[in-house]
Parts: C-alpha cells; sequence; structure tokens
C-alpha cells in the first residue's frame, strides 16, 4: 500500500515538475505583459483626459453637435469615451501579446482572426458614424426645409 502511495505521490511530483519548468515561465511572461499592458493603459488614459481637457474638446463637440448625434441626453463626454477607449484598447492588446506568449496552434490563429477583423470593425464603426451624421444632418435639413416652405405639420 506504502509503495502505491509513493509511486503516486512520484508521479504527481513529476507531473508537477514539468508544468512548472514548461508551463509556468510562460504564464508568469504572460502576467507580465498584461500588468505592462494594464499599467500603459492607465497612463493613456490619464493623458488623455488631461488632454482633452486643456483643449476644451468637450465643449467644441457639443457645440457642433456631435455629442448629441451619439446621445441625445447630452451626457456623452468625448473626453471619457476616448480615454477608456484608449485604456480598453491598449488592455486588449497586451491581452493578445500575452496569448501569443503560449505559441498554441489555436491561439494564434484566434490571435490573427482577431487582428484581421480589427480594419473591418473599425470601417463599419466609421460607417455607421457617418450615416448616423449624415442622417441627422439630412433630418434636420428636411425639417428646416419643410417649415420654410410652409408646409402643415405632420399628424398621427
Amino acid at each position: 500500500m506504502l509503495e502505491r502511495m509513493n509511486v503516486i505521490l512520484d508521479g504527481f511530483l513529476d507531473h508537477l515538475s514539468h508544468y512548472l519548468t514548461t508551463d509556468l515561465p510562460s504564464i508568469m511572461a504572460a502576467l507580465i505583459i498584461v500588468l505592462g499592458a494594464h499599467l500603459i493603459g492607465v497612463a493613456l488614459r490619464w493623458l488623455f483626459y488631461r488632454g482633452f481637457k486643456g483643449l476644451a474638446m468637450d465643449k467644441f463637440l457639443r457645440q457642433s453637435g456631435f455629442v448629441f448625434m451619439l446621445a441625445p441626453s447630452g451626457r456623452l463626454r468625448a473626453t471619457r469615451l476616448v480615454a477608456e477607449t484608449a485604456y480598453w484598447c491598449t488592455l486588449l492588446t497586451g491581452v493578445l501579446l500575452a496569448l501569443r506568449v503560449f505559441e498554441s496552434d489555436i491561439l494564434m490563429q484566434l490571435v490573427q482572426r482577431f487582428i484581421f477583423l480589427l480594419p473591418k470593425l473599425l470601417s463599419a464603426g466609421l460607417v455607421l458614424l457617418v450615416g448616423a451624421w449624415l442622417s441627422r444632418y439630412l433630418s434636420r435639413s428636411t425639417l428646416v426645409w419643410a417649415v420654410n416652405e410652409g408646409l402643415p405639420t405632420a399628424r398621427h
């Protein structure tokens, strides 16, 4: 019985030492990369908050009507939006870099597909933003035209 326990314990210790020598350095490197990305993201967020407040970007976007296009309540702040976007993009980049440390084929393909998907996501977001702005502009122009022409108001 004791011999069987020793064999099991020796097998367990062999597996543990194998995992500690092969996987622990990769896990530690991934954690360091994610922690570094988090610190860089926090620094970028702080810089964007400072930079945009100095430029009075919120006031400019509120006066231009861009903020009301995205959030009709007007409570959206461009400074916060840009700063948080910079933070989360930096953190996402750090996580993707950390996943590449493990050198698994499946993880490499996942990271590669996500990286190839990013330009499509950005262009789709830009198309949506331009479409929303254009629809607001055309609806306002149509309303002004209708009022200037003296058209009766629409009835439900």
